[in-house]
């Protein structure tokens, strides 16, 4: 209920590539490789697949490496953010008032399918994100970013 559908990934890589030529890397844990594959399967872009990395530290190194990082709400995520890398976390509503804020002066944004203003599982809503929601937020903070 924490995951953004692997469709939306799918989407979301295919016009990022489109608008800005991007290279799109996966990042995954062993655990997720069901998601990998249904990925792969439905994205119509090439998807170049960092190998689950055995220890933290060889994934901080790998994350950065990256220009952009666009996530779920995970632990790579933060490892991210601490590191400076300009991410894009994707929250379920629930998640984020506990894990999705972060001081002003660091490269990060959320995406929070907006609701009433309360906070409550709603992962119908979560599901229905659009993808150009996630994009617009994507382009926000890349414009941000220039020369992070």
């Amino acid at each position: 209920y924490r995951a953004w559908p692997a469709a939306k990934f799918a989407d979301l890589a295919e016009a990022l590539s489109a608008k800005t030529g991007a290279e799109i890397f996966i990042t995954s844990a062993p655990s997720e490789r069901r998601l990998v594959e249904e990925l792969k399967r439905l994205c119509r872009v090439r998807l170049l697949e960092i190998p689950a990395q055995e220890t933290i530290l060889g994934l901080c190194a790998m994350l950065l490496r990256l220009d952009f990082y666009v996530c779920n709400d995970t632990g790579p995520m933060h490892l991210a953010v601490a590191m400076g890398v300009p991410t894009l976390g994707i929250f379920n509503p629930e998640s984020f008032p506990a894990y999705g804020t972060y001081p002003n002066n660091l490269p990060f944004m959320a995406v929070v399918p907006d609701t009433d203003g309360t906070y409550r599982p709603i992962p119908e809503g979560f599901r229905a994100l659009p993808v150009e929601a996630v994009l617009e937020k994507f382009f926000e903070l890349s414009s941000s970013c220039r020369g992070c």
